[in-house]
């Protein structure tokens, strides 16, 4: 039996390396990650992948879920304040998954009464006090924390990475100046791919161009053929990947039809209509399935694709899948992404005449190899390794922009394709480089082959050029409203050049410059109003549509009119919605 005085003895020793653990995990250098994803209902991607590798290396490594969870409360919001214990249960509850602390997200406090508050930035600051230890970083993933990280920027550093142009999608133009906001405090910002450094870097903030990886040994060991495939008769033709926006369904159905002898396997969770591909007898959809899983169907693959738009969107993917067809042993047949120009055992097609004729290639080519070394220097361990460094003040490394710009230059030009998108990004990298005599002529060479394609780009290349006339052009094909921009453009250029800055998003220059013309012309408050409209601030823009309508119950533009009646008819005034929708009937 063992004596009272052994058992204290025991119990105070747990308690000592108890805190002797808590003292050193306090001690510990820290890597806080605000994360776009879920640790564990996501799909299994670069935070992930970087967070694991991270705590690896002897890092803390602190993930908070993208996904809030509900905190409700048994007492009046509304008559009592919050203690400051209140998110201490939470924080505790943190639980380690693969070395990394995982800890759920609070945006929202909720009451018996019906009452919610909005916390989330004092989550955030309490989470960062609660969690950093030693030398702190915090990575953050999304711009929309900005507002949340701004009063912690002096005591803390900060380093935005930048997987995707989120600023990029019509629906998210409110992103732009959270982005801008998170440019001027972040210490430093990472990206993925080579159209994202051109972006980011013309903030001025040290920037590190490190792509995705892959954990190639994962997809070594051999793995018998999942029973989904083992009846499939002809060649495999896989897809590993989210089924969205960016899946090229019309060209995946006109290579399908030329190929009918050939097995098209789709694995990944859907996120949009697939009607049009769920018609074709030879495309198959398998569902998600665990990333450990993964491997298993890609070996049994006999070539991987990429089929993707090639718009505004995508240009700035670097593709995980490439990695991970390239590690499973298969080749890779693309559309042709800028990321994948001069890639090892990749093939790139602009049409499905191409894509087709280019699986038959691969498939004859039975001298496939893996490229190990290759694949080494891409591991999502060196990635990690790579982050580190930059993030390390002690350690941080520069490089020359100028360049890397060449660099990527010299890559997109050896591509021979006819892409025109490329041929705008090139454009743009020569200015970039203050060749402007060789970006102007390129443009003139593609002009009528870009039409639509990024706006925003060629925009910024004609407002550099003060090329006018451009200008009305390209916004005439972006508003689809010859009217507005005709109305402007007799008013004269810097009444073009508001819009035009409202368009490429660059909403901080458009209200400086419509502040100064509304002492010329009453009708820039429509455009004023216009900018808050697409920024989300609709009082704002309300007022300023008030003051262009109120004097003779008419508007002098299209846009402006519109977003005043989707006002209008939200706040439940229809006869004044109706009246203006009928203004330029």
């Amino acid at each position: 039996m063992v004596s009272v005085f052994k058992a204290d003895s025991i119990r105070r020793n747990r308690e000592k390396n108890y805190y002797n653990h808590i003292r050193e995990e306090k001690e510990k250098d820290t890597v806080l990650m605000l994360s776009s994803v879920h640790f564990r209902k996501d799909l299994w991607q670069r935070p992930q992948q970087l967070a694991v590798e991270m705590a690896r290396k002897g890092k803390k490594v602190v993930f908070l879920n993208n996904r809030s969870v509900p905190l409700n409360v048994g007492w009046n919001l509304g008559e009592n304040g919050l203690p400051a214990s209140i998110f201490t249960k939470t924080l505790l509850q943190g639980k380690e998954d693969n070395g990394v602390i995982v800890v759920d997200r609070i945006d929202y406090i909720n009451d018996q009464f019906g009452n919610s508050l909005w916390v989330r930035d004092q989550y955030i600051k309490e989470f960062i006090r609660f969690y950093k230890g030693g030398d702190t970083t915090v990575l953050t993933y999304l711009p929309e924390f900005s507002e949340d990280l701004e009063p912690l920027a002096h005591n803390i550093r900060i380093y935005y990475e930048c997987v995707d142009e989120r600023t990029g999608d019509q629906d998210t133009k409110k992103i732009i100046l959270k982005e801008k906001k998170l440019l001027d405090i972040a210490d430093g910002v990472i990206v993925t791919s080579n159209t994202l450094y051109v972006h980011k870097t013309k903030s001025g903030k040290p920037c590190a161009l490190i792509p995705n990886g892959v954990n190639y040994e994962d997809f070594l060991l051999p793995c018998e053929k999942p029973e989904q495939l083992k009846d499939m008769g002809g060649p495999i033709i896989g897809y590993a990947g989210a089924i969205a926006k960016w899946f090229d369904q019309e060209l995946m159905v006109k290579v399908a039809r030329m190929n009918p002898e050939k097995q098209f396997v789709l694995v990944g969770k859907i996120f949009t209509d697939i009607s049009m591909l769920e018609l074709e007898p030879n495309i198959h959809f398998l569902g998600t399935i665990e990333y450990t899983k993964v491997p298993t169907f890609m070996q049994h693959f006999d070539v991987g694709i990429i089929p993707f738009k090639i718009d505004d969107l995508i240009i700035n993917t670097n593709p995980i899948k490439y990695f991970e067809y390239l590690s499973s042993g298969i080749p890779t047949v693309s559309t042709p992404l800028p990321e994948l120009i001069k890639e090892p055992n990749c093939e790139l097609a602009e049409t499905a005449e191409e894509f087709s004729y280019l699986i038959e290639k691969v498939l004859k080519n039975k001298g496939f190899k893996r490229d190990l070394d290759y694949l080494k220097d891409k591991t999502w361990s060196k990635r990690a390794h790579e982050i580190l460094g930059f993030i390390n003040p002690k350690t941080q490394l520069s490089n020359s922009r100028e360049r890397t710009l060449k660099n990527i230059l010299d890559k997109y030009e050896g591509y021979k394709g006819g892409m025109p998108l490329l041929e705008i990004l090139k454009i743009e990298i020569y200015q970039e480089l203050g060749m402007v005599e060789n970006a102007k002529e390129l443009f003139m060479n593609h002009e009528k082959k870009f039409k639509d394609i990024c706006l925003p780009i060629q925009l910024k290349l004609c407002l550099q050029w003060e090329d006018y006339e451009r200008i009305a052009n390209l916004l005439i094909t972006e508003m689809g409203n010859d009217h507005d921009v005709k109305f402007w453009r007799d008013k004269g250029t810097d009444f073009l050049k508001m819009i035009a800055y409202r368009k490429i998003g660059e909403f901080e220059k458009a209200l400086n410059l419509a502040n100064v013309l509304l002492e010329k012309e009453t009708a820039v408050n429509e455009e004023i109003g216009n900018i808050n409209f697409e920024i989300g601030n609709y009082t704002l823009a309300a007022r300023h549509y008030v003051t262009s309508f109120a004097k003779k119950q008419m508007m002098k533009t299209k846009e402006g009119t519109e977003n005043f009646s989707i006002i209008a008819s939200n706040m439940g005034r229809m006869k004044l919605s109706e009246h203006l929708k009928s203004l330029f009937r």
